[in-house]
Formats: C-alpha cells, sequence, structure tokens
C-alpha cells in the first residue's frame, strides 16, 4: 500500500496532529511520500511520524519545499527515537537546489542513515558544502546499498576532495550498482574514478555549467565511464561541447550498453560525427534506446546545436537494434540545404526494428511535411508511433508528418 501526504494548510496540519490515535491508522502501508510545500509555522510532533510510519514501511521519500532547522530536530526525534522501520530499504529526501543550507538536517539525514543499514535505495538531493561528507559517510557504511542518486553542491577543495576519496576507498558504496550523480563534476570524477568500482550497471550524470571546468575535463569525465563493461544505461545531461570521436573510442568497451541517453544544455553541442556513430553502432550491438536531444526550455534560446536530417539517416541506418529514438533535430529546409531525399541510395540500409520516434521540440517547417514522412517510410518502415511535445509550436506540424505516415501505410 502507498500513501502520500500533502500538507496545504497549517490549521488542517495542527487539527490532525491533535486527532491522531496511539497506533498507525495504515498498519500495512510499504511506501510513504510526504510532501510540504510550504514551511510549517510549529514543530511537526512525532505523532506525525508515528501515524504514517508503521514497521511494514520499505520506502519513504520526503520532499520539501523549504527545509527549516526545526525539521532536522524532528526527523531526529522521530525516526531514531522510537519508530521503528526494520524493513526500510528505500530512502530519498530533495530539496530545492537553493534549499542547500540546511546544516542541521544533513546531520539529521546523516543519522537516519546510519540508523537503518537495511537501505539498498539511497537518493539524497541535499547537502550543505560544510556537511555534505556525513551523509556520505553515512552512506559509505550500508552494506546492502545498491543503488544510489547524489546531488554534490558547491565547490570542493583539494583536502575535502582526498577526504571523499579516503572515506570512499573504505566503504561500502562500491558495492552499488546503480549511480546517479550532478552537480559537481570534481567530485563525480572522483566517485566514478574509483578503481574498487567493478559492478557498475547503470551511470546518469547532471552537470551543471561551471566556468572553471572546461570541455575537456567534461570529456575526460565521460571517457573515463569506459572502465565500466558492465554497463547497461548511462545517461548525460551535458552543458559543454564535447569530442564525440574521443568519447565514442572509449565507450566502445561498454558492449552491453542498452540505454543511451545525451541531454544537451547550455552550450553543448549534439552534432555528433559520422565516425563517432559508426564506431558506436558496433560497439553496441544491444542498444534498445538512444536519445540525443534538449529539454524542451532549451530548444528555443538555440545556443545548443540541434542535429540535422542527415544525422537522423545515419542514426537509422547504422543502429540496427534500437526500437525507441529521441533525437532534436532541426528539420527545417533552411537547416538541411544538402539534404535530398533522393541521394538515398540503395546501399542505405533500412531500420526494421525502430517502432517509436520522439522529436520532442524540434522545428519543422509546412514545406517539409512530405519530405519529412516520406524520409520515415523509406528508412524506418515499421514506424509506429512519431511524438513532438505539445508545448512546442511545431507539434501540429509533427502531427501533419504522422497522418501523412498513418495514410500512406
Amino acid at each position: 500500500m502507498r500513501f502520500t501526504l500533502v500538507e496545504y494548510l497549517q490549521a488542517g496540519y495542527q487539527q490532525l496532529a491533535k486527532e491522531l490515535p496511539p497506533s498507525p491508522v495504515f498498519p500495512q502501508l510499504t511506501c510513504v511520500t510526504i510532501f510540504l510545500p510550504r514551511p510549517l509555522e510549529t514543530l511537526p510532533q512525532r505523532d506525525i511520524f508515528t501515524m504514517l510510519l508503521p514497521p511494514t514501511v520499505m520506502s519513504l521519500t520526503l520532499k520539501f519545499q523549504l527545509l527549516q532547522q526545526c525539521w532536522g530536530q524532528a526527523f531526529t526525534t522521530a525516526l531514531l527515537g522510537g519508530i521503528n522501520l526494520p524493513n526500510l530499504q528505500s530512502f530519498s529526501i530533495h530539496t530545492p537546489y537553493e534549499q542547500h543550507e540546511c546544516e542541521e538536517c544533513d546531520q539529521a539525514v546523516a543519522k537516519i542513515i546510519q540508523a537503518h543499514k537495511t537501505i539498498k535505495e539511497l537518493h539524497v538531493h541535499i547537502g550543505t558544502r560544510t556537511k555534505f561528507m556525513e551523509i556520505l559517510e553515512a552512506a559509505g557504511q550500508l552494506p546492502e546499498l545498491r543503488d544510489v542518486s547524489f546531488v554534490i553542491p558547491g565547490k570542493r577543495s583539494i583536502n575535502e576532495q582526498e577526504r571523499i576519496v579516503l572515506s570512499l576507498q573504505k566503504s561500502q558504496l562500491t558495492k552499488a550498482r546503480i549511480f546517479k550523480l550532478g552537480e559537481n563534476l570534481a567530485c563525480v570524477n572522483l566517485i566514478l574514478g574509483l578503481s574498487t568500482l567493478i559492478n557498475v550497471e547503470e551511470v546518469r550524470v547532471a552537470l551543471k555549467w561551471d566556468e572553471n571546468e572546461s570541455s575537456i575535463q567534461t570529456t575526460e569525465c565521460i571517457c573515463s565511464f569506459s572502465r565500466f563493461t558492465r554497463l547497461r544505461v548511462l545517461e548525460m545531461t551535458l552543458p559543454r561541447p564535447v569530442s564525440w570521436s574521443e568519447i565514442a573510442t572509449a565507450l566502445s568497451a561498454c558492449h552491453q550498453l542498452q540505454i543511451f541517453t545525451t541531454i544537451a544544455t547550455d552550450e553543448a553541442s549534439l552534432d555528433v560525427n559520422e565516425y563517432a556513430l559508426d564506431i558506436l553502432s558496433e560497439s553496441w550491438p544491444c542498444l534498445k534506446t538512444l536519445t540525443l536531444s534538449t529539454p524542451f526550455s532549451n530548444s528555443y534560446h538555440r545556443r545548443a546545436q540541434p542535429l540535422r536530417l542527415h544525422h537522423l539517416v545515419a542514426i537509422a541506418s547504422k543502429f540496427q537494434s534500437i526500437r525507441h529514438l529521441s533525437v532534436w533535430i532541426d528539420a527545417t529546409r533552411s537547416g538541411n540545404l544538402d539534404f535530398n531525399l533522393q541521394n538515398l541510395t540503395t546501399s542505405t540500409q533500412l531500420n526494421e526494428t525502430l517502432e517509436q520516434l520522439d522529436v520532442g521540440g524540434s522545428a519543422i517547417g509546412l514545406a517539409q511535411i512530405d519530405l519529412i514522412a516520406a524520409l520515415l517510410r523509406t528508412c524506418c518502415p515499421k514506424l509506429r508511433a512519431l511524438g513532438a511535445d505539445d508545448r512546442s509550436g511545431y507539434s501540429w506540424v509533427w502531427v501533419k508528418v504522422n497522418d501523412g505516415l498513418r495514410h500512406q501505410s
């Protein structure tokens, strides 16, 4: 059973606290999510946790729009002072990026982690510069931890980075198979650079723009993933241009990859060259899902460079096992002046497996409808679904392309 508590009214919360029974209202709860969109004026009572957290809870998620220091005391009192969660396997806490400033809450989270050795999944999107190490060290003592998600705030000095390395080398964190990390490039490098990490199967990295970091450093970070030969899922959010030739050469060792995602933000480019596509398609025979896209909000300011129609043809031709493709392309005539459908010779290999194509907020002109429909019929005869972002001003044009596909099928 799953339960979600959303606190909207201060008076409603206070009235609820007065009426709580001495034992859990839902004694068979297994998943609990507590979401508070605004701060409470009074310190939350332990009774609210007693009601919502029976011993059967296996998953606990806390989401706060604004953290208060008093919540650190509330967490510690409730989750360490009599409430027993012997089956807790998943613990998540999330706050907005700008609210990473409650050291007392960081300490409370570290204590909660220390008290629940059964945790297998840990997602921490909170942490001040000074106290994050306490959370990291606590996570490193979880013997069954397999799924880790950290957003690492702030800059780190050389001494702090060395401390992180020493702590992780002695920890159980190296047994984890799933890593989701951001936003600090140096700390991502430190964690994923540990020689003791041998079982990693999934890596999701979301990097933020930093004027002190270069494209070379970002490329080196991605290339370091090549030693994870068991990797099945790789997702990257990149704010800078990278060398796709270097990345392709490095990641060619990841032969078991099934899902590859690159999200371009800020000044990143999706202009993957033909050489890189050749290497990756040959190295990833099991790839089922490929995403080369950008956030919707990013698709309008145009600092990031989209793919072109010749990229779409190359991807469809080379990746013969993919079923789902998400791309951000410039499908306008002005963006593809050198593209000619008649130039698709019989040597262009058809893709008989692609079933879903998502173009997000990709630009397209009315004059291109027939051309794009013909292109997709030629390259991807098994295509069943064509999707576009409804928020885009081009979505209705893509609907007409989809109608053209159905009319000809």
